[in-house]
């Protein structure tokens, strides 16, 4: 997946002619001017601009009517803003063809069409100053549905005017096309909230995906896949996600032929971005699944689901995520079987954060709860490392002869053991930290730690050998 936040993409070397004929296209199907051009709304039906005119006439001090011009306005002002910003890469980008047609230094110039602006950036900004979805609660029904379809057209509307700009710079650079794409998606999706997102929403924007002839021509000079049509409309999808957008996600992947129901589609997406180690966007899957399992009702498979994604937080080492993941476990769903895991999670997220005074205490309180019997070992275990980190050796004593006493012969058992024949190698008694490695091979064989503490006992042989004739050298023989 191509990460939205990441520098754009750099245009491979072409040669100058294919440029300058891409510009030249360029300037016959878009002529200079911005009298040519359409302000961002002027392209809107008369029909859905009566739907406002009829809001207007029969509510004109409607506090929503208000909020939805100065949304519209808003959208409108940005749209000029990444028009300007457009605008100026394709002159930079004809300077460059310029530059290397006439024989000027092309470094000069910049490689590409690239927006000075980040498609996220844009999206981040422009949501937050448009807030949530005008809701409307003051208007009677039909001025409500009438003003919010006004406001979905000024949308679509607003996105395909800056669409038309965004195209003539794909022409000129049709590697630039995914981002110029993402410029006009990120004001459509500031706009209008994930949760009021829906497929009728994708139809109605404008048809990026399909190629027509013109800009088939480029793409075949420039050695563009055939099949990219897929690969951009799965791209839509991870851009969507990125965005945290699972359900304007799904919409694309519907359209794209490619989407079951809700549910099904976020466990196959998550599945795929974890293979692909996109952990964030696959983390926003698997708590898009949890709330969607929770709405139905089903507290098993929303704990399931939770479950994994704390595990996932902590294999990949995003401790401070996989804390709150499994503290909402043990509070929501700690009847269920899965608490016992969430404990040895949470426990182990403390632990992987240094907060070993927060772990002692917290698996205490866990260690008090029969139904988690099946994790003690762990939480007696974690107990005594974060001791040991924390020099109390002592209190550490005591946790390793609780676990001992109890669990002797638990998997765990084995790497305390090898973490006491380690500490007595550190302070040089061989002979403890023989005794310790000895017990793991012949009672822990099988454990993960039988290959390293084979290795130490053949050197710690090797060291009684050498004490034995201190003396001794290959040359007095």
């Amino acid at each position: 997946m191509n990460n939205a936040a990441a520098p754009y993409m750099h245009r491979r070397h072409r040669s100058a002619m294919l440029c300058v004929l891409a510009l030249a296209t360029v300037a016959l199907i878009a002529p200079s001017g911005a009298q040519q051009l359409p302000e961002p709304l002027r392209g809107m039906p008369p029909s859905v601009q009566a739907l406002r005119a009829q809001v207007a006439a029969a509510h004109p001090d409607s506090p929503s009517l208000a909020a939805v011009d100065g949304r519209v306005g808003q959208l409108s002002a940005r749209a000029l803003a990444l028009r300007a910003s457009l605008r100026q890469s394709m002159t930079s980008a004809m300077a460059a063809a310029i530059g290397g047609v006439s024989g000027l230094d092309e470094g000069a110039f910049p490689a590409s069409v690239q927006p000075v602006l980040n498609p996220v950036v844009v999206y981040q900004a422009l949501r937050s100053e448009l807030g949530g979805w005008p809701a409307c609660p003051e208007l009677p029904e039909p001025a409500r549905s009438d003003l919010l379809a006004y406001y979905r057209a000024a949308v679509y509307t607003t996105t395909s005017w800056l669409a038309v700009e965004a195209r003539t710079a794909v022409i000129s650079d049709a590697e630039s096309w995914r981002t110029c794409c993402e410029l006009c998606l990120a004001m459509c999706f500031a706009a209008i909230p994930d949760g009021e997102w829906h497929v009728g929403d994708v139809t109605r924007l404008p048809n990026w995906l399909a190629r027509d002839a013109l800009l088939a021509y480029f793409e075949e000079g420039l050695g563009l896949d055939d099949n990219a049509g897929n690969d951009d409309a799965q791209h839509f999808q991870d851009f969507a996600l990125s965005l945290n957008r699972p359900k304007t996600a799904y919409s694309f992947a519907i359209l794209n032929g490619t989407g079951d129901d809700y549910p099904a589609y976020l466990a196959s997406t998550s599945q795929r971005l974890r293979s692909q180690r996109h952990q964030r966007e696959a983390a926003i899957c698997m708590q898009a699944g949890v709330e969607e399992q929770r709405r139905a009702g089903n507290r098993a498979e929303a704990a399931r689901l939770l479950l994994d994604l704390a595990r996932m937080m902590a294999q990949c080492h995003s401790f401070e995520q996989g804390e709150a993941k499994a503290r909402e476990l043990l509070a929501d769903y700690g009847d269920l079987p899965t608490a016992a895991e969430a404990a040895r999670l949470y426990v182990r997220c403390l632990f992987g954060q240094g907060k070993f005074p927060e772990t002692v205490a917290a698996a205490g309180r866990l260690r008090a709860d029969e139904r988690l019997g099946a994790v003690r070992p762990h939480l007696i275990y974690a107990q005594w490392l974060s001791s040991l980190r924390m020099r109390e050796e002592k209190q550490a004593a005591t946790f390793q002869q609780q676990f001992l006493d109890a669990y002797s012969t638990h998997a765990l058992a084995s790497e305390m053991h090898y973490v006491l024949g380690c500490q007595a190698l550190a302070r040089g008694e061989l002979a403890e930290a023989e005794r310790q490695m000895a017990v793991i091979e012949t009672e822990f064989p099988q454990s993960r730690v039988a290959l390293p503490v084979a290795r130490i006992r053949e050197r710690l042989e090797s060291e009684r050998s050498g004490s034995a004739h201190p003396g001794r050298t290959d040359a007095a023989d």
